[in-house]
């Protein structure tokens, strides 16, 4: 990634499609990366970044600040985070009141990563490009060469919610040298429970037009488990259909029967299955926090946070668990104000504290170095 090239437009909002605050500034970046052009969708691996910079960023040239990566989710995009489609949820209005309250103060950057599918589920894939690849490598290096940070995993925190939570304990999971601090709110699909256990009507609906899918079957989840079948797909397999090949295929008999290649792809994937396999890497980080709603119609939503919490406890990897009695995104506002935005003011605002991660650096174990900050002319 060393030579990878960066097409990089800054365009300050002044306002418009965002809203202007004063003491703050919201920044917009498309960054552009060979990691997103190997797709088979044919999608631009040109990428819009979402920052928000502290108020503080801009009273000092020397200060440096903690980042917060957010992912968002399914058929979603960043702008919903600062325009009130969910409750009335300004992202920046409540970073700026944390800020004007005393608390500690971090920059947070949001890639866009909707497409005509609705997602990716931020993992590397044939079908739409090697996402992980441009989270943990392009943009954390962007972002570091280009904006005041500390540049140090311990300054580094990733959340999402949904598609986004999934997302988050899936790269916090493969790259603890990058990220200490994880917190999952709602992650949808971290194992095979609920929408997509073998028994969903679901599967019935892969494959055939939508006259010929069962009635209990919402079209919304069949076209999210497309998307799973294609970024979860058997190594250097594309996937997309028309006809794509499911963990699941249905018998002349109507019963489902496990398809192992496939259902072999998806575990290793699925950041349940990963952790229970090698709990290792989760147990290098720092934080792992995970929210749900005991309302979520999602049913795995629901199941799949639990059981990957129990993996945790059973791996007797530390673990914050908070619930509320909500639905998927009836109280994002309520969790984004009152807890995960908060959460990370609370830890970031506290002395550095080490994890095994950093025991080993201590102790002269190589790590992955931090990028060293080299900021252009017109960043700040």
């Amino acid at each position: 990634m060393g030579r990878t090239r960066f097409l990089i437009v800054i365009l300050l909002l002044l306002g418009g499609l965002l809203p202007a605050h004063a003491q703050a500034e919201v920044v917009r970046v498309m960054l552009q990366s060979p990691a997103l052009a190997d797709n088979a969708l044919g999608l631009p691996n040109q990428r819009e970044l979402t920052i928000y910079l502290p108020p503080g960023y801009a009273r000092s040239d020397h200060r440096r600040y903690p980042v917060l990566y957010l992912l968002h989710g399914f058929t979603s995009a960043p702008i919903e985070w600062f325009d009130g489609s969910y409750q009335g949820l300004d992202l920046a209005t409540v970073l700026d009141a944390q800020a004007a309250a005393g608390k500690a103060e971090y920059i947070v950057v949001i890639p866009e990563a909707d497409n005509p599918m609705g997602g990716s589920f931020y993992v590397n894939s044939r079908a739409f490009g090697r996402w992980d690849d441009f989270i943990s490598h392009d943009v954390v290096a962007f972002i570091d060469s280009h904006y005041r940070t500390r540049a140090d995993r311990l300054h580094r925190g990733i959340a999402g919610q949904s598609m986004g939570g999934f997302g988050a304990l899936s790269l916090a999971g493969r790259h603890p040298d990058l990220f200490a601090h994880v917190y999952a709110l709602s992650p949808y699909g971290l194992d095979m429970s609920g929408e997509l256990s073998e028994d969903n009507p679901v599967w019935r609906a892969m494959n055939k037009p939508a006259s010929e899918w069962p009635a209990n079957v919402p079209p919304g989840l069949v076209k999210i488990v497309k998307v799973e079948a294609a970024a979860f797909a058997p190594a250097g397999e594309v996937n997309l259909g028309p006809v794509q090949a499911l963990p699941y295929r249905v018998l002349r008999t109507g019963l489902p029967a496990v398809n192992a290649r496939v259902m072999t792809a998806w575990h290793a994937q699925l950041p349940l299955y990963r952790l229970q396999a090698n709990p290792a890497p989760y147990r290098q980080l720092a934080d792992i926090v995970i929210e749900y709603g005991t309302l979520d119609a999602i049913a795995n939503v629901r199941l799949g946070s639990a059981a990957f919490i129990d993996a945790l406890h059973v791996a007797g990897i530390p673990v914050v668990v908070r619930t509320f009695n909500g639905g998927h995104v009836d109280h994002a506002r309520d969790s984004f104000e009152q807890r995960l935005l908060p959460y990370f003011a609370d830890l970031f605002g506290k002395p550095t504290a080490r994890a095994p991660q950093d025991q080993a650096e201590a102790a002269g174990i190589p790590t992955r170095p931090p990028v060293a900050p080299a900021p252009l002319p017109h960043a700040r």
